[in-house]
């Protein structure tokens, strides 16, 4: 099971001059459901979930009309954002496909690999997987069943980069406490 993560579409993917490997978020969702459905990757429920502030930035509906271009498709599901927890998510899917959203962290911290499309606050650290160009993130697509799971230093690492930019640099990680006394041990 992955989880399809895009980010607002008004979001600016190249803020700060960042590079992205698409034109825009929306692009990259539009052309990462376009490769899914074409290629037949179907050993995988992909679960598409809209960002969880859409509401708050009018785009409400837009991952909806999108996902109806490929309803033919079963294995491409709509998940609501008012019936499943993002921390619910991230426990049950296997790996996430995001631009470069926090999202990903919180996957690294579970040792679940990310997939990202842009520089993150955690890029260049070996938690998520950066394709350099669009065809190398297809080709992160073609592989994902196979991918392996973060190792230990790998996953204390998210965990430290996580509460950095929670706690120091207040990046408000939408994260409970009780997640910290849980998760970081060392």
């Amino acid at each position: 099971t992955i989880l399809i993560a895009p980010h607002l579409f008004s979001d600016a993917p190249h803020g700060n001059g960042i590079k992205f490997l698409f034109r825009d978020y929306y692009d990259q969702f539009v052309k990462t459901l376009e490769y899914i459905s074409l290629k037949n990757i179907e050993n995988c429920l992909w679960l598409v979930r809209p960002h969880p502030s859409s509401k708050f930035f009018g785009e409400i509906g837009v991952v909806e009309e999108v996902l109806n271009r490929f309803n033919h498709k079963p294995n491409i599901k709509l998940c609501s954002i008012s019936t499943v927890r993002t921390s619910d998510l991230v426990n049950f899917c296997d790996n996430v496909i995001t631009g470069k959203g926090n999202i990903g962290l919180e996957f690294a911290v579970k040792g679940k690999y990310p997939i990202i499309a842009g520089s993150a606050p955690y890029s260049g650290l070996n938690i998520s997987l950066e394709p350099k160009t669009q065809k190398e993130y297809f080709k992160f697509l073609d592989q994902i069943t196979s991918l392996k799971k973060l190792t230990k230093n790998q996953i204390l690492r998210a965990k430290k980069v996580m509460y950095y930019l929670d706690k120091v640099d207040n990046l408000s990680f939408t994260v409970k406490k009780s997640f910290f006394k849980k998760n970081i041990k060392n």
